[in-house]
């Protein structure tokens, strides 16, 4: 399967790669690519019938991707003479992950209503809770 966005696209919005860098890059593209698909159902479907944005799953991609390489190591916190700088969250996490926020964005709309990516509402299958137990004797 094809990956949402290529290494020139992440490059782009990050700075010039070097060769091993642009190695390890499309093996994040490629990783983070299949957990969108396994995340998100229906993702190509949805982007081919044009109700996600395919620039949107490429931005969501890049941004997770681009988290990895600006901390491959999954430092908390760096010090280089005399700049410090310090990572939380995802920031500070050697793999390739997506928020919430991120998936609500290239989630398919269901029945064409967006919840973003979040059912709506609820289901009891069953008899009713406030009939049980309360009859006459």
């Amino acid at each position: 399967m094809t990956t949402y966005a290529t290494v020139a696209q992440l490059a782009a919005k990050f700075r010039p790669l070097s060769a091993s860098e642009e190695v390890t890059a499309e093996m994040h593209l490629e990783e983070g690519s299949a957990l969108l698909r396994g995340m998100v159902s229906g993702l190509d479907d949805a982007i081919t019938a044009a109700t996600v944005d395919s620039i949107l799953v490429r931005k969501v991609l890049t941004d997770a991707v681009l988290r990895v390489m600006r901390n491959p190591s999954g430092a908390t916190s760096q010090t280089v003479g005399p700049e410090q700088a310090t990572f939380s969250g995802l920031n500070a996490k050697a793999e390739v992950t997506f928020t919430e926020s991120e998936l609500a964005l290239v989630t398919p709309p269901v029945d064409g209503v967006s919840a973003g990516g979040s059912p709506i509402g609820s289901v009891r299958l069953g008899p009713p809770i406030w009939g049980i137990g309360y009859g006459s004797c």
